[in-house]
């Protein structure tokens, strides 16, 4: 359960704030209640969460869309929870971000700057 605290309310404050604005991005040490504080922010919001769990070697293609094959063996492309919360808008948690290389990261700019991706 949420038990609401001063400090939390100020959090959430600079949260509605900054996406008054704009995108945002929730940083912090582990176990310190970040996901508790998303969860309020999307109940808010009414916004549906995507979350996506991130590993070191994941490409950047890997970052937009996973390859599959389907039973007839052909090749099929699925989107991952990024495209998905950016095609539906919804909030998209990454959790992990700071295990990605830069190479990868970097392909995340043109959505956040151009709201555009290339698939």
């Amino acid at each position: 359960t949420f038990i609401n605290t001063p400090y939390h309310d100020q959090l959430l404050m600079d949260l509605i704030f900054s996406h008054s604005i704009g995108d945002f991005c929730l940083i912090g040490p582990k176990g310190c209640g970040k996901s508790l504080l998303i969860d309020r922010f999307a109940l808010l919001f009414n916004y549906e969460i995507e979350h996506f769990v991130l590993y070191k070697d994941l490409s950047a293609r890997e970052l937009l869309q996973q390859r599959l094959t389907n039973e007839k063996g052909d090749t099929i492309w699925q989107n991952t929870p990024l495209v998905q919360a950016a095609l539906h808008g919804r909030l998209l948690v990454l959790d992990g971000i700071h295990r990605l290389n830069n190479d990868t990261l970097v392909s995340l700019q043109r959505l956040i700057q151009d709201r555009e991706l290339l698939l």
